[in-house]
């Protein structure tokens, strides 16, 4: 074969491979977009396990969507009795204890939402890598991969009919799993009634603090965290009305969030450094100053401890 020829043809396929590659990306967001919009509009009632820790829990969850806006609830199947009702974004929790932090968070079907990924696509790779089967339904299978060490990667299992999210898996820097949600049954298109909405677990009322919280601008903070892990942005601070010495400050990279509580120490009072892991969430703590700090998310311990030492009082 003459030599232009071949290279006509070697430059032809890498063009294809590319383009291939290209849409095989867009076809992974647009999954989930899909799952975004699945979370927020599909009825189904099904039953979750949530894995993390070495334990397992399993949850009942009802979820409604109408033209009154969304209703779900999550009803704890083994242990105490616990159930998290949410009307809009009324959140109602009932009986002792509490539910995974994953679902308190947005519900039971989705990790996170589209407005989200956008802002955290520099710092993550979306990739459709195939197709599997969960609670007896067809799945499309996407990765969104950590571009580096702050963050966690996730593996999702997208119902191809609907988009809901089936299954989640979140891995650790090593890619061991640190977290798991999947449903082993679900029914999509069942509504639930009112009386499946309800909360039954029986419980005491518990008085609930009223003090108003000051939201600041982050210039108004009396602190500075230098070295900010890349794509971590301030998206909230905010100060006690009761406590004005102490603030909590948010960061987020649009999907992991850490969260950093500043409080006056006791007088004499200087314990040392805490890292504390459980699952995917890493807490970090240190005495910064007369205060002390505590860094906590749903991130590598790596990340809380760089939040942790970058953090100094702000001059002036």
């Amino acid at each position: 074969m003459p030599k232009h020829l071949r290279s006509s043809r070697w430059l032809l396929g890498l063009t294809l491979s590319l383009i291939t590659v290209a849409a095989s990306a867009a076809t992974a967001e647009e999954w989930l977009q899909r799952m975004d919009t699945a979370a927020r509009q599909q009825n189904y009632i099904g039953t979750l396990v949530y894995g993390a820790r070495g334990q397992m829990e399993t949850l009942r969850v009802f979820h409604r969507a109408n033209e009154q806006g969304e209703s779900e609830r999550l009803m704890s199947m083994n242990g105490e009795p616990r159930e998290m009702v949410r009307h809009g974004n009324t959140v109602l929790f009932t009986g002792n204890g509490g539910l995974p932090r994953a679902y308190v968070r947005g519900g039971a079907a989705t990790p996170f939402d589209a407005e989200q990924l956008q802002r955290a696509l520099p710092h993550y790779q979306v990739v459709a890598v195939g197709e599997d089967r969960v609670a007896g339904r067809a799945t499309q299978v996407v990765d969104v991969r950590a571009g580096d060490a702050f963050r966690y990667s996730y593996r999702l299992w997208l119902d191809t009919g609907s988009g809901l999210l089936l299954k989640s898996v979140r891995h650790g820097v090593d890619g061991i799993p640190v977290e798991l949600m999947m449903f082993t049954d679900i029914d999509i298109g069942t509504v639930p009634g009112d009386e499946q909405l309800k909360a039954t677990v029986e419980t005491q009322p518990k008085q609930v603090d009223t003090q108003p919280i000051s939201t600041m601008s982050p210039s108004e903070s009396r602190w500075d965290i230098a070295d900010l892990p890349p794509g971590f942005k301030q998206t909230m601070a905010e100060r006690d009305a009761a406590q004005p010495n102490e603030e909590h400050l948010v960061f987020s990279d649009g999907l992991a969030s850490v969260s950093v509580y500043i409080s006056p120490s006791p007088a004499g009072s200087a314990s040392p450094p805490i890292n504390i892991r459980e699952g995917a969430l890493s807490v970090f703590s240190r005495q910064v100053d007369k205060h002390r700090v505590y860094v906590i998310g749903d991130v590598p311990e790596l990340t809380v401890q760089r939040f942790a030492q970058g953090i100094s009082p702000r001059e002036g």
